[in-house]
């Protein structure tokens, strides 16, 4: 399977997405950057009815207006999650899209949940309380070593986090992302964020 794609990019029948994404040539000349996106919207569409909202680092990064395409992109579902295939019109061969299944936290991710515009797509994404919470969080195959995005949009929208929406997250198995958060902010020089995630953290323990 693997020295067939290769051959068929390599002879331009396919156009390499990201990896392990791959568009079929109609003849076109494609450019990555205006296909991944709709791709994205129409998989959560024809798979999830268009409940899938876009969380972990990617959430964070458009805050930072990156849109640039993620090696991996973490989809919070309400349902039935699974490593999604060949996809209709857009002739996907396959894709890395990941997946994380939240049933019981879906109807609270979906409400503090907002949409945004990347040119003509809408897509849904989690609050950024949520979004930071699942970036620190240990996953196969993640490393919460490497910060440097979630610093960067920490050191620009700090300020803006809410400890009311923080404290509704924070039971639902996040209080070791609270402690990475609560550690990081000490290292960053940002008192109130430590002292929001130390008040939180005592707050769990009554």
């Amino acid at each position: 399977m693997y020295k067939l794609v290769h051959r068929l990019v390599s002879i331009g029948v396919l156009i390499s997405i990201r990896k392990g994404m791959y568009l079929w040539n109609m003849g076109e000349k494609l450019d990555p950057e205006d296909y991944y996106w709709p791709i994205v919207k129409k998989i959560i569409a024809e798979n999830y009815l268009g409940q899938g909202i876009i969380t972990g680092e990617k959430a964070l990064a458009f805050g930072l207006r990156d849109y640039s395409l993620p090696e991996t992109l973490s989809l919070v579902v309400p349902k039935d999650a699974r490593r999604l295939a060949i996809l209709g019109n857009y002739m996907m061969v396959t894709n890395h899209i990941r997946t994380e299944k939240k049933s019981s936290l879906y109807t609270l991710i979906k409400q503090y949940a907002s949409r945004i515009a990347i040119e003509d797509t809408q897509l849904l994404v989690t609050a950024p309380e949520h979004a930071l919470l699942e970036a620190l969080t240990t996953r196969t195959g993640s490393d919460i070593t490497e910060t440097a995005l979630i610093e960067r949009w920490l050191k620009k929208n700090g300020n803006s986090l809410r400890e009311s929406v923080f404290a509704e997250f924070i039971p639902h198995r996040y209080i070791s992302a609270t402690n990475r958060l609560k550690y990081l902010a000490t290292d960053l020089g940002m008192t109130q964020l430590y002292e929001m995630m130390v008040r939180l953290i005592d707050n769990q323990g009554k």
